[in-house]
C-alpha cells in the first residue's frame, strides 16, 4: 500500500493545479488542429488547441478574411497545424473548416467565420480582445453555435473596476 501514496499525491497535485488554471475546458484539446470549448464569464466559447480564445472579425464577409498586414499581426489568424481538423466536445464538426488566405496559408473557420487569436491575450482564458474595435470593425468571441457573442467581457479579478 505505501507505494500508492506517491501516486495519490501526484494525482491530487495535478487536480489542484488544473483547478487553479481558471476557466474549465469542456473538451480537452486532442490532435493538432483542435477547436474546443471553454466556459468563461461570457458563456461557452470556442478556443484553440492551446486554450487560446478564438475571435471573429465583423468586417469579414463571404467566408474570406479581410485582416492582413498590421491587422494580422495584432489578430493572428488561427492556423491549423495539420490537414486533419478535430472538433472537441460541444463543437459542431460540420461547422469547422478552413479557408485559404492570400498567399495560400490555411486559416481555421467556423460557420463561415475566419477565426483569429489576439496578441493581447497572454494566456489561456484571456478575453482582452472581446468587443474591441480595430482595423475597421469589431472583434467578438464565438459561441459553439457559430454566433458572435457581443457581451462586454468582465475585467480580470483583482483589477479594481
Amino acid at each position: 500500500m505505501p507505494k500508492r501514496l506517491p501516486a495519490l499525491a501526484l494525482l491530487l497535485t495535478v487536480t489542484v493545479v488544473a483547478a487553479a488554471c481558471g476557466g474549465s475546458s469542456k473538451s480537452a484539446p486532442r490532435g493538432n488542429s483542435t477547436v474546443a470549448t471553454a466556459d468563461t464569464s461570457l458563456g461557452t466559447i470556442l478556443v484553440d488547441r492551446d486554450g487560446a480564445t478564438l475571435y471573429l472579425f465583423a468586417k469579414d464577409s463571404g467566408g474570406a478574411s479581410s485582416c492582413t498586414g498590421a491587422c494580422a499581426k495584432a489578430w493572428p489568424p488561427a492556423t491549423p497545424s495539420s490537414a486533419r481538423l478535430h472538433a472537441g466536445a460541444g463543437v459542431k464538426a460540420s461547422l469547422l473548416t478552413t479557408i485559404t488566405r492570400g498567399g495560400g496559408a490555411k486559416q481555421l473557420s467556423y460557420d463561415g467565420h475566419p477565426l483569429y487569436t489576439f496578441s493581447g491575450d497572454k494566456k489561456a482564458g484571456d478575453l482582452n480582445g472581446q468587443g474591441s474595435n480595430a482595423f475597421g470593425a469589431s472583434w467578438y468571441v464565438v459561441s459553439p453555435q457559430g454566433a458572435s457573442i457581443t457581451t462586454k467581457a468582465s475585467p480580470p479579478h483583482g483589477m479594481g473596476y
